[in-house]
Parts: structure tokens; C-alpha cells; sequence
């Protein structure tokens, strides 16, 4: 009875933290820096406009469904922002430690935040996130790229992904993280020859060659302290888990695509396809960690870098959260 009554709290604590999120989102009213430029696109696209631009096919076809049922763009935002959340907790509830854990994580890291703002770009992370990691695990690349290919049609920038299979799915040993680190700043050294190359990668995402990231700066700096720890401590902790392995690389890749964004915020946006990936490292990490001491020391710094990261973002209102008004009161 007791085992029952425990599942029923957490399933119950679960619900009521997806509800809250799920409201806050879903129903915020000119919140998020994008959030004009989708109600226009919802607006256009219902008059029967021709409307394409950098849509993609699946973006443009949920919002052509969504104009069926309602004139009113709440219904895109609701609609877009129960779906992320759900494919992030279906993921979370097969490959997490802790469900709340991994939430935690979700909004202190600011990706709950972002998805205000990027909401395509979120749908195809979440589908990313959710579908290709049990590919990333089995090594099966067909998947993957299946995954991958379906998840283009809300966001093409996730195509950025399909090399990366080949370095996320396997065992790193030090000489090959050392190595990966090498070729990634021969990358940011030769970054005018990559700027130059990007309108022929990415056509519709050239217009970002001279935008630089501010704010993954501090992100980068936290998620990085975090890192080290996990990097010292990986073989006797992440490396025996399928799920320690997949998650470490990803968030390691991430890590240095943040780097590179000190050029080109591009790079930020590709980032976040991996760097979601630390909602279940950390826990993952945290479940082998077994000495009181140095789960310590990992609490007081991971509540000093999480919390910072959140203060920092929200103090410089990144991705236009407020003013945050809910649709009810509008």
C-alpha cells in the first residue's frame, strides 16, 4: 500500500508541475520575443495567404489545421506548448533518474524559457530529444536519421544533427574528448571561412552570420563548472549507464557549439539540440554518485550555477519574457 500511495504522490507531483508549466506557457499573452511574429504568421496564413517564407512544411501545415478550429493565435500557442512539454516529460519518464529532478533542470537552464520564444525550433527539439535517444542508445542510425528527417519538417536547423550521431553514440575515452576539444578550436579559429560558407549550409539562416550570443556566455560558464565535475568523475559514474554515455557526449558537444557562438548565436540555436540533454545527465550522474561529500559539494554548486543562470536570464529579460501577461486578463 505504501509503494502505492508513493507512485500516486509522484505521478500526482508530476501532473501538477506539467499543469503549471503548461499554463504558464500556454496561455501567455505577448510574451516572448517572437511571439508577434507568430501572430501575424497565424493571422496571414488564416486569410489564405501564401505565406511560406522560411516555414517549413509542418509548421505550416499545423498552423493551416489550427486556423480551422480557431481564428485566435491562443490556440497555436496552447496547442504548440502542450505538445512540447508533453514530448519532454514522455522523455523524461523513460531516460530520467527523477522527473522533478530533470524539470529543475528545464527551467533553471532557461530551455523552458527559450521555448516561449523559438516555439518551431522547440517542437523539433523535443522531438529530437524524446525519439532519436533510444537510437543514440541502440545505435541504430536509420532511426535516427528517421527521427531527425520528421523533426525537419517544424525546424531544418535540427539536420545539424546527423553527424553528430557518430561521435553522441559512442564510449569516449580522454584522448578522444581531447581531441574533438582540438578540432572544435581549429573551428572557431577558422570562422570567416565557416561565415562564408553558411548561406550555402543553412540559405534561410544566413541573416544570423553577424549576430553574436551574449547571454550563452554566462551559460556557457555555468554549464561548464558543472561539467568538470562530470568530467573527472565520468568512468566511475556516467560511463556505466547507455543513457550516462549518450547524455555526456551530447551535453560535451553542446558545450563547444556554445563556444563557437561567441562568433555566431547560429551555433547557440544548434546547441540547444544537445544541450538538453544535461535535464537527465545531471540526475544520471547524481543516482552513481555515492559519496556523501561529494554529493555536497555537487549540491552547493549545482544550486549556485542553476540558480545564477536563471537570475541572469530573467534579469536581462533574454527572449523577451516579460512583460509576462497570461491570455485570461488580457
Amino acid at each position: 500500500m505504501k509503494i502505492s500511495i508513493s507512485r500516486f504522490n509522484s505521478q500526482l507531483l508530476v501532473s501538477f508541475v506539467f499543469f503549471i508549466l503548461f499554463i504558464i506557457s500556454g496561455f501567455r499573452f505577448e510574451s516572448g520575443t517572437d511571439y508577434d511574429s507568430y501572430d501575424l504568421i497565424y493571422r496571414v496564413i488564416g486569410r489564405g495567404d501564401e505565406y511560406w517564407g522560411n516555414l517549413e512544411l509542418g509548421s505550416f501545415a499545423l498552423i493551416k489545421i489550427l486556423n480551422w478550429i480557431s481564428k485566435d493565435s491562443i490556440i497555436f500557442f496552447s496547442v504548440t506548448s502542450f505538445t512540447i512539454l508533453s514530448i519532454f516529460f514522455r522523455a523524461w519518464s523513460k531516460y530520467s533518474r527523477s522527473i522533478i529532478f530533470s524539470v529543475s533542470l528545464f527551467v533553471g537552464f532557461y530551455f523552458y524559457f527559450y521555448s516561449f520564444n523559438i516555439v518551431r525550433q522547440f517542437i523539433a527539439i523535443a522531438i529530437f530529444f524524446s525519439f532519436s535517444t533510444r537510437h543514440l542508445i541502440s545505435g541504430n542510425f536509420a532511426r535516427y536519421l528517421g527521427v531527425i528527417i520528421f523533426a525537419s519538417l517544424f525546424h531544418v536547423s535540427v539536420l545539424a544533427m546527423i553527424p553528430f550521431y557518430f561521435i553522441i553514440s559512442k564510449k569516449l575515452s580522454y584522448y578522444s574528448i581531447f581531441s574533438i576539444f582540438f578540432v572544435f578550436c581549429i573551428c572557431f579559429l577558422s570562422y570567416p571561412v565557416l561565415l562564408r560558407a553558411l548561406p550555402y549550409i543553412f540559405p534561410g539562416y544566413a541573416i544570423y552570420g553577424d549576430y553574436q550570443s551574449g547571454s550563452a556566455n554566462f551559460y556557457l560558464l555555468c554549464l561548464s563548472l558543472i561539467f568538470l565535475p562530470l568530467l573527472i568523475y565520468k568512468q566511475k559514474t556516467l560511463d556505466r549507464s547507455y543513457v550516462g554515455v549518450v547524455s555526456f557526449n551530447a551535453v560535451y558537444i553542446s558545450i563547444l557549439l556554445v563556444f563557437l557562438s561567441y562568433y555566431n548565436i547560429l551555433f547557440f540555436r544548434i546547441s540547444l539540440y544537445l544541450g538538453i540533454y544535461v535535464t537527465i545527465l545531471i540526475p544520471e550522474f547524481w543516482f552513481f554518485l555515492k559519496n556523501y561529500s561529494g554529493k555536497l559539494i555537487a549540491s552547493i554548486l549545482l544550486i549556485i550555477c542553476v540558480f545564477s543562470n536563471m537570475v541572469y536570464h530573467l534579469y536581462f529579460n533574454v527572449g523577451g519574457v516579460f512583460p509576462y501577461a497570461i491570455v485570461f486578463f488580457r
